[in-house]
């Protein structure tokens, strides 16, 4: 078991059984949050912080992914909004140094569906027998 799970255990929260996978999962849409009205360097760098700060409520998840897991959650919603309304107004900084968007296990996954589904397909021009 990891730190975050035991420290979760032994302070009796419910989420003690979640890995640090779950805990640290990318989440692209946040529920709760609109996120019309900003340009996409914007939305990268919001995705990115809400998926990079840890929720202050001690279940150990990012933003990003305590407000999927727990959308009642009273500290992750004012946090997500007051980053929202930073990246909106240009305040936040740099996402040098932030985890990036996992694009390539999604990219892997993607070409393997793909491919699964042409090597399934008959070759342009094909004869059929009647």
């Amino acid at each position: 078991m990891d730190s975050i799970a035991e420290a979760l255990r032994l302070s009796g929260n419910q989420g003690a059984d979640v890995d640090s996978d779950s805990l640290s999962r990318w989440v692209e849409v946040i529920p709760g949050v609109d996120l019309a009205g900003l340009e996409g360097n914007q939305r990268e760098q919001f995705v990115r912080f809400a998926n990079a700060q840890r929720c202050t409520c001690g279940c150990g998840y990012t933003l990003a992914a305590c407000r999927v897991y727990d959308s009642t959650c009273e500290v992750s919603m004012p946090r997500v909004s007051a980053l929202l309304d930073s990246v909106r107004m240009r305040l936040v900084g740099s996402t040098a140094g932030l985890r990036s968007r996992p694009l390539a296990r999604l990219t892997l996954v993607g070409a393997g569906a793909k491919l699964n589904a042409l090597s399934k397909r008959e070759p342009r021009g094909a004869f059929r027998a009647p």
